[in-house]
Formats: C-alpha cells, sequence, structure tokens
C-alpha cells in the first residue's frame, strides 16, 4: 500500500501527460486559493453589511500585518516546497524531510515571535498602519484575534499547503487549505450577529477567521501523522535539518515570495498613509475593497502558478526538460488568460463587484474609480508572478528576487508619490499597474537569458 501511494504520486511528476498533471496539481491548490479568498473577502463582505467605513476600514488598515504572516509562510513554504520537490527528482527523500523539518519548526517559531512583538507595540504599529481614532478601536480588536492569537495557525495553515502539495498530494492540501476558508465564511455570520452583543462585528469576523486556521492546521496535522510511513514531512526537528545547505537553501528560494508580501505590505502602508491625507473613511474603504479584488485575481494567478512548482522542480531536477518545459507553457498560457479575462470582467463591471461589499454611495463610487485603473495591471501581474514561481522551482534565487522587489517597492511606491503629484488621488492606484508592467518586462528578459540553452534541448 505505501509503495503504492509513492507510485501514484510519482506518476503526476514522471508520466501522467502535462495537461493532465498540471490539472491535478493546479486546480485543487486554484479552488484552495478560491475559498482562501473569498474567506479573505468574507470579513469585508459581511462587515460591509454593516454599512459602517470606519469598520470596513479597520480591515484595510490591518491588511498589511496580516500579510507579514503570509510572506512568513511562503518564506518557508515555497522555500521548502522547492527544495522537497528537487530532492525527490534525484531520490534523495533523506535530505527533503529536513528540510521539511526546518521549515514547520522555523516557521512556526518566527510566527510566534512576531505576534509577541504584535501585542507589545500594537498601538505604534496600527498608528503607522494609517489608524485613526474613529477606527483604532475597530483595528486592534481585529489585529488582536487575526494576528496575534491567530498567528501561528495561520501561518502553519499555509506552511502544510506547500509541504504536502511538494509532495504531489495536490488534492490533499486543496482541501486543507479550502476547509478553514469554508469554516470561516460559515462561522462569520454565527459570530457577528448571533453569538456576540451587536456592535461586536469586527471582533466576531476575528475571531471566526481565527479558529477557522486552527481547525484547518489540526487537519493538516491529522493528516501528515496519517501518512507519516509515506511522506517525507516530519514534526520530529533534526540536527540534520541545519546541514548540508538546507536553511540556505530554504531560505534563498523562498525569499523572493516573502518579498513580495512584505514589500506589498509597504505598497498598502504608503497607499493608506496617502489617502488618509484625504481625511475620507469612503476614500480609503473603495480603495481597500478595490485593493481586494486586485488581491483575489493576483492569488487566483498565484494558484495556478504554485500548483506546478512542484512539478516544474521535480523534472528540472530530474534533467526530464522536455517535461519541464511543456509544464511551463502551460501553467504561463493558463495564468494569462485567466487574468485578461478577469481584466475584461473588473473594468466592464466595476459597479458589481464593488457594491456586493457595500452599499454606500460614496464608498462605491471610490471603489470603481480604483478598480477600473488596478484591473489593468492583471494581465502582467500573471507574466511576472508566474516567472517568479518558475525561477522558485528550480533553485534560481537571482532572477526571481529581482522580479520580485521590481514588482513591490522598487517601483511602485516611488511612482505612488510621484503620481500622486500630478494625478491626485488617481495617482495613487496608476502607480501599480505601471509597476506589474515593468516587471513583467524584466521576467521576459530574464526568462530568456536563465532558459536559453535548456530550451534548446
Amino acid at each position: 500500500m505505501i509503495e503504492n501511494i509513492r507510485e501514484r504520486e510519482k506518476a503526476i511528476f514522471e508520466t501522467l501527460p502535462i495537461p493532465k498533471a498540471v490539472i491535478a496539481l493546479a486546480v485543487p491548490t486554484m479552488i484552495g486559493q478560491i475559498i482562501t479568498i473569498v474567506y479573505n473577502l468574507a470579513d469585508t463582505w459581511f462587515i460591509g453589511l454593516t454599512n459602517d467605513p470606519a469598520k470596513v476600514a479597520s480591515i484595510t488598515i490591518c491588511m498589511p500585518a496580516f500579510m507579514v504572516l503570509t510572506a512568513i509562510a511562503n518564506l518557508f513554504g515555497i522555500g521548502g516546497a522547492s527544495l522537497i520537490s528537487r530532492s525527490l527528482g534525484v531520490r534523495n527523500r533523506l535530505r527533503a524531510g529536513n528540510a521539511a523539518s526546518f521549515a514547520v519548526f522555523n516557521c512556526a517559531g518566527i510566527a510566534a515571535l512576531y505576534a509577541i512583538v504584535l501585542l507589545i507595540f500594537r498601538r505604534p504599529i496600527l498608528s503607522f498602519l494609517g489608524s485613526t481614532e474613529s477606527d483604532v478601536s475597530y483595528s486592534y480588536t481585529y489585529l488582536f484575534w487575526t494576528v496575534i492569537v491567530g498567528a501561528v495557525p495561520t501561518v502553519m495553515n499555509s506552511l502544510f499547503g506547500h509541504l504536502v502539495r511538494s509532495e504531489g498530494a495536490s488534492r490533499q492540501a486543496g482541501f486543507g487549505i479550502s476547509l478553514g476558508g469554508i469554516l470561516n465564511i460559515l462561522l462569520d455570520p454565527l459570530f457577528m450577529f448571533y453569538l456576540l452583543p451587536e456592535g461586536n462585528e469586527v471582533a466576531g469576523a476575528a475571531i471566526a477567521t481565527m479558529i477557522s486556521n486552527v481547525i484547518a492546521s489540526v487537519y493538516f496535522i491529522l493528516f501528515i501523522r496519517k501518512r507519516r510511513e509515506t511522506s517525507v514531512i516530519t514534526f520530529r526537528p533534526t540536527v540534520e535539518s541545519y546541514r548540508n545547505g538546507i536553511p540556505g537553501e530554504v531560505i534563498s528560494v523562498g525569499i523572493p515570495a516573502a518579498l513580495m508580501n512584505c514589500l506589498a505590505l509597504l505598497s498598502n502602508i504608503t497607499v493608506n498613509n496617502l489617502i488618509s491625507v484625504y481625511r475620507s473613511q469612503a476614500i480609503l474603504a473603495g480603495m481597500g475593497i478595490a485593493k481586494k479584488i486586485n488581491m483575489l485575481v493576483f492569488q487566483m494567478t498565484q494558484g495556478i502558478a504554485q500548483g506546478v512548482l512542484p512539478l516544474i522542480g521535480y523534472n528540472y531536477a530530474a534533467r526530464n526538460f522536455r517535461r519541464m518545459k511543456l509544464s511551463i507553457v502551460t501553467v504561463f498560457g493558463a495564468a494569462f488568460i485567466f487574468s485578461v479575462c478577469s481584466m475584461i470582467l473588473a473594468f466592464l463591471y466595476p459597479n458589481v463587484f464593488i457594491s456586493s461589499f457595500i452599499k454606500d454611495h460614496e464608498t462605491v463610487m471610490y471603489g470603481v474609480r480604483f478598480i477600473k485603473i488596478l484591473s489593468l495591471g492583471f494581465p502582467f501581474t500573471a507574466i511576472s508572478y508566474t516567472g517568479v514561481t518558475v525561477f522558485q522551482a528550480i533553485g534560481k534565487k537571482f532572477p526571481a528576487t529581482l522580479v520580485a522587489v521590481l514588482r513591490k517597492g522598487v517601483v511602485d511606491i516611488p511612482m505612488m508619490f510621484f503620481l500622486s503629484k500630478i494625478l491626485p488621488l488617481d495617482g495613487i492606484a496608476w502607480a501599480t499597474p505601471l509597476a506589474d508592467f515593468t516587471a513583467s518586462l524584466v521576467t521576459i528578459i530574464l526568462f530568456l537569458i536563465t532558459f536559453r540553452k535548456i530550451w534548446q534541448q
């Protein structure tokens, strides 16, 4: 039975036709991403039912702090998954297991340390994130339950998804991620409108999110323990996990993904602070909703790319370049087509998307204005992020890091300050598609350089 499981999962990497292999890996990941996105949007949607821009704005303000948890999970999850899949490609299960051990224990430890820092310095941090007197109590409540109490389960839920997927168990990884999302959608209204007194909607949404991530993490732990005879993922810390270049390999490959999250955090902080000058909760809430929709499209693209990362990494290490190239072409095509369709829908029907979150007329007006601009960058996001994922899959740190910092931080933040002077308010939004366009051009150049020799084989 153990051998059958291993052979079944190995077939995805080695013999299954590429379209079927991509579907087997990417579709569960996409479904998990969709549900994750929906549950991230669920808090905004349910709190939007209060028609209180201050409560909606509190979620926007806390988003950067929550994104740090995603950065921590991606640092160890993507870095660990890449090394695991490449190690399995050369039949080195011992190294794969040590990489998994390093990722699990260090991810949990750093998440716990981050939660302690936030708890101690919560007031200056919220002020830095753009919180004002009208929303500070809501912001702290949301921050406390989702990011401070929920830090470890949130990162472990995402980390386990990456690691389980790296062994070919994409369907189970997708189920685990989806479980947390579905529970959050169900628990949100229960805590917001029934279990807690009126006026505590933000606290209810936050508690529901935290509990959902705890349950999803428990699912992954039980699943991994059940497969302990066939899985390389272990909960036992080992000295070997800190040797033979494992820490450097995991962290250096994971850094681009973590950087994108951290720089996106700085980008969101910059947006919040530039918008706070206008002293309008409607503008802040409108931008927050538009950014959530922008994040939805990005995470869907991310799901397509990350699902195929183990397939690319495995075949690169095994030197099966034909299969690797077909995988890359397939994932690029799927991500680009999806993002173009998303751009068209967002540009033609912005009112439908924004008004589904909140009915406040002024907030909808600003949200429509912002999402039309942001949607123009969707296709370029597909090119740049898929490129980053391919570079990560084969262990190419420099091109992955360069594209990551160009997409968020190096280009968009200076552009926000520059364009906000030329085009007040709209210029802040225009910085995002311009940064994505720049990053996509650099991705294409780096891709041609990196794969020049391999593509001829």
